[in-house]
């Protein structure tokens, strides 16, 4: 089984922050599946593209609390404000400039980095059904 690379989703979807990557992932995807072209895993290698499990709705919300993180940060930089109130500041931005959904989609939805897959059991559950699958598919040849 192939676990091709999925962080960040589709590469058609990538948003504008994503965009710089969408180049080297595809790269690093199209490797990562070419061994199943090979006559000699024909029948006994298969991937499964973690791209289609990738959970758009807490990736926006991720991107979106990033921006937010970093208007604070300009925001504190430019007025000299200390890491305690540039905290705060970000905070009280948080819960203005993200919507109650947004905010709860991350609080339990993220435990870890993007390149972690968030660290999202959605994310990764979903991963661990397509291999499963996969491999009952492969079996059945």
């Amino acid at each position: 089984m192939i676990g091709v690379l999925g962080v960040g989703g589709l590469t058609s979807l990538y948003g504008p922050e994503e965009q710089r990557y969408k180049a080297t992932h595809r790269n690093f995807r199209d490797a990562m599946a070419a061994p199943t072209k090979l006559p000699e895993f024909k029948g006994n290698v298969a991937n499964v593209l973690m791209e289609t499990y990738w959970d758009a709705e807490l990736s926006a919300a991720k991107a979106k609390d990033n921006a937010v993180k970093n208007e604070a940060k300009t925001v504190a930089t430019e007025t000299k404000l200390n890491p305690k109130q540039e905290t705060e500041l970000y905070q009280k931005l948080r819960g203005t400039k993200l919507s109650e959904r947004e905010r709860k989609v991350m609080d339990v939805g993220i435990s870890n980095l993007e390149f972690h897959y968030l660290g999202s059991a959605k994310i990764l559950g979903g991963v661990g059904k397509g291999l499963a699958e996969a491999l009952v598919e492969l079996n059945e040849l």
